[in-house]
């Protein structure tokens, strides 16, 4: 397995996700990475974004031994993606941070649960789940 640094656009993509959830009321938790996300703060945005990055650049540094430059991230004023769009940059995040130890990090397990909260809520949304027999 190799890992890189993901893009800002992949952690933008998360933390829409993350709004989108949110807003929604299934956020299992408000505090991510030991910040409150604040659907309306960017402030709490960049802090959250940052702390994702700064995991993955700790599993760049287990894969590789060496440190990653990471430039501070800003969350950008722009248009939200898909709530799909979301979950598959949350995917791609975590196996990006699938390195060493990382995994037993609690910001983590906490990317980890909001990429299950992320997955129900898609699927809640499909026709065919409203098709199918409950029980």
């Amino acid at each position: 397995m190799s890992a890189f640094i993901v893009s800002d656009k992949c952690i933008t993509n998360v933390l829409h996700g993350v709004r989108k959830m949110a807003e929604n009321g299934q956020l299992p938790d408000r505090q991510i990475g030991g910040y409150v996300f604040q659907t309306g703060c960017n402030e709490s945005k960049n802090l959250i974004g940052r702390a994702f990055l700064e995991l993955n650049q700790e599993a760049v540094y287990q894969r590789y031994c060496e440190r990653a430059v990471v430039y501070p991230y800003e969350f950008p004023r722009e248009i939200p993606c898909a709530l799909i769009q979301s979950f598959k940059s949350a995917q791609c995040l975590r196996y990006q941070c699938s390195e060493g130890n990382v995994p037993e990090t609690e910001l983590y397990k906490q990317l980890e649960t909001l990429i299950a909260a992320m997955a129900e809520s898609i699927v809640q949304e499909l026709p065919e789940y409203d098709k199918a027999e409950w029980g």
